[in-house]
């Protein structure tokens, strides 16, 4: 049987919010109850086994679904999305 391997949480969150930043990219935002296309459901449920296996709360998902979207917009340079 494969040993289950422990990332470091940095590597968990890095991976969070690559994620994440390509929900913002593509469907605006992220929002479990609203409409987003099938790739961004894919995305959000690799999303949440991440953070099952990171053991990372809610509190502290929601703190990195906004350093994606305040970095989707600082990308952005504000010029109106």
């Amino acid at each position: 049987h494969r040993v289950k391997m422990i990332m470091p949480y940095s590597s968990y969150k890095k991976r969070l919010i690559v994620i994440l930043s390509h929900i913002v990219k593509c469907c605006g935002e992220v929002q479990w109850d609203r409409s987003v296309c099938a790739e961004c459901e894919v995305r959000i449920l690799k999303c949440s086994r991440l953070m099952k296996r990171s053991q990372i709360s809610m509190l502290h998902y929601v703190k990195l679904v906004r350093e994606a979207i305040m970095a989707e917009s600082d990308e952005s340079d504000g010029s109106g999305i």
